[in-house]
């Protein structure tokens, strides 16, 4: 499963984005704590794979990762 052999991946890019400088005009106090949400869910999801959590258990973990996701991009499409 993908999920199992890349979660490290979404680990680090999510990271990367909890990091980074956000452009002028963006809602920096309504995305940070997003961005720092994906990184705490996706880190959830790893540690689930490291403990080799169930398919059941990892399904609820990435839907709820994915949810964070819409957040952010419903966050940034208000600005656009």
């Amino acid at each position: 499963m993908p999920l199992k052999e890349r979660s490290q991946e979404l680990v680090d890019r999510s990271k990367d984005w909890k990091n980074i400088v956000l452009p002028d005009g963006m809602p920096v106090d309504n995305l940070r704590p997003l961005l720092k949400k994906l990184y705490k869910e996706s880190k959830k999801v790893d540690k689930l794979v490291d403990k080799g959590g169930s398919d059941e258990e990892l399904k609820v973990a990435i839907f709820a990762l994915h949810d964070v996701f819409h957040e952010l991009k419903g966050a940034c499409n208000h600005v656009m």
